[in-house]
C-alpha cells in the first residue's frame, strides 16, 4: 500500500514542510505563528505540490487524523467490519435520534517510521465506538476521538502515549466528535 492514500491528510504538511513538526519540547511559537499565516494563504486556486511518497507495510484502512512526533509519524484508522445501514428517516440535523445500525468495526493508532516501517499499533474499540477522527499531540500525549460510525451517538476520548502506545479512556461525550485540536 503506498502513503499517497494518505496524501489529503498530509497535503498541508507537505506543502509547508518547513514549517516543523510536533516536538517534545515545549511548543515553538514562531513556527506556529508560520504555520498559521501560510495556512491562511490556501484558497481554491492553491497549487499543490506532492514533495516525497512513502510506501508503507501495513493495511491502514480508512485513515483518519495524522500527526509527525519528531521522525514518527501517527495515524488514525477505522476498520469497517460490517457496513451500518439507514433505517426510517433519513439524517436530520434537527432529529437527534439514531437512524443507522452501529455496524462493526475497529479503531486504530498506527505509528510507523519514514521508511514506511510499522513500528507498532493499538486498538481503540469500545463497543459501539470504533470510528477514530481527527488527532493531535499536546506535547507529552496523542489525543484521539473514536466515535460510532453514525451521527447522534457517543464519543470515547483517549489519551495515548506516543511512546508506549498505551491508550487510556479519559472521558466519554454524548456527541460524534470527529477531530480534536490542542490549543
Amino acid at each position: 500500500m503506498r502513503f499517497e492514500r494518505l496524501l489529503p491528510l498530509i497535503s498541508i504538511i507537505l506543502v509547508m514542510s518547513g514549517c516543523g513538526s510536533a516536538k517534545t519540547e515545549h511548543a515553538n511559537f514562531a513556527k506556529d505563528d508560520e504555520t498559521s499565516s501560510a495556512f491562511k494563504l490556501l484558497t481554491q486556486s492553491s497549487q499543490w505540490q506532492l514533495t516525497d511518497v512513502i510506501d508503507i507495510d501495513f493495511q491502514a484502512y480508512h485513515t483518519q487524523g495524522l500527526v509527525k512526533i519528531d521522525d514518527v509519524f501517527y495515524v488514525s484508522a477505522v476498520e469497517i467490519i460490517e457496513k451500518n445501514e439507514t433505517y426510517g428517516e433519513t439524517d436530520n440535523l434537527w432529529d437527534f435520534s439514531l437512524t443507522r445500525t452501529p455496524g462493526k468495526g475497529r479503531g486504530w493508532l498506527f505509528k510507523f517510521n519514514d521508511k514506511g516501517k510499522l513500528l507498532a499499533k493499538t486498538e481503540l474499540t469500545r463497543g459501539h465506538a470504533f470510528h477514530p477522527g481527527g488527532i493531535d499531540y499536546d506535547g507529552r500525549y496523542i489525543w484521539v476521538s473514536v466515535a460510532e460510525y453514525r451521527p447522534n451517538s457517543h464519543s470515547d476520548i483517549y489519551r495515548v502515549d506516543p511512546t508506549t502506545m498505551k491508550a487510556n479512556l479519559s472521558f466519554r461525550v454524548n456527541d460524534h466528535i470527529g477531530n480534536i485540536v490542542h490549543n
